[in-house]
């Protein structure tokens, strides 16, 4: 089967139905995932390190975040083993679901696009996502609560897709300059600098691509980052406030409340169920 280049067309009229997820991190190195086939749909999300899978005929070389969807009845494996240690976020799935070449952005908003093999520069929203369905299904809330939670997810996955494929060229060289440099001192005056244009024509131009400053970006980046901060690691508010960029916790924590109505530390406890395996 030729995957290259295709999508999972999802018909999201009800609620798609969640079997299990979980985030695995590498206990024993080398790590290989073992040749399986299954009969549910499985997405994947790397969140650290590399893994070398294949599924088709096709390999992929996944890095952090890099999204890859097993198939049902078609067996997957590792092409060659990971030596350094690796983490990625997974759920199996089953729903109205087919396998098409082309994004069809006319379809009717019943229909959500997920493909087959994505590259993200960010994927913390769909991490934040993941979070939440595991903590759903460790606390054990209803089948159906799982399966919205679900279909919020693939909702996000296709957000993002869509935003990739239609993004303005020079605003996606710079949103990616901007994940890879959130955590040191940046404002719009130093990327204009960087990509070398006038820091007013740049502001103007972000605001008219996008809706919103570079500066009002920046912040949402670094919020975003520090979500997931707060849900993987036990790291306090003030070290991540640092690691994401704030030099002051306080003003971190301000924007953080304004962003999320939560403080730092409530956020972190709206995720305390959280399923982690090894193997």
């Amino acid at each position: 089967m030729n995957l290259k280049d295709k999508y999972l067309k999802i018909n999201i009229d009800k609620p798609l139905m969640y079997f299990r997820g979980g985030h695995f991190i590498s206990s024993d190195l080398p790590w290989e995932h073992p040749d399986r086939s299954i009969n549910t749909y499985e997405i994947i999300v790397m969140a650290s390190g590399k893994a070398y899978l294949e599924q088709a005929g096709h390999k992929y070389r996944l890095n952090k975040g890099d999204l890859l969807c097993f198939l049902p009845g078609i067996n997957h494996r590792s092409f060659m083993p990971s030596d350094e240690p690796l983490s990625f976020y997974w759920l199996h799935m089953q729903g109205d679901i087919e396998v098409v070449k082309d994004l069809e952005p006319n379809q009717e908003e019943k229909y959500v696009y997920i493909p087959i093999h994505e590259s993200f520069s960010s994927t913390e929203s769909i991490i934040i996502l993941f979070n939440q369905l595991m903590h759903l299904e460790n606390n054990d809330y209803k089948s159906s609560a799982l399966n919205y939670a679900l279909t919020g997810l693939v909702h996000e996955i296709d957000h993002q897709v869509q935003a990739l494929k239609s993004m303005d060229a020079k605003i996606h060289q710079i949103n990616k300059w901007i994940d890879a440099n959130y955590s040191n001192k940046l404002d719009y005056i130093m990327i204009a600098d960087h990509f070398g244009y006038n820091k007013d024509y740049l502001n103007k131009y972000y605001s008219k691509q996008t809706g919103i400053t570079i500066n009002k970006h920046i912040q949402k980046v670094r919020l975003k980052k520090s979500k997931s901060l707060l849900t993987d690691t036990r790291l306090s508010v003030k070290e991540i406030a640092h690691q994401v960029g704030y030099k002051d916790v306080k003003v971190f924590s301000k924007q953080f409340k304004a962003s999320e109505n939560l403080t730092p530390s409530a956020y972190r406890k709206c995720f305390y169920g959280k399923y982690y395996n090894r193997k």
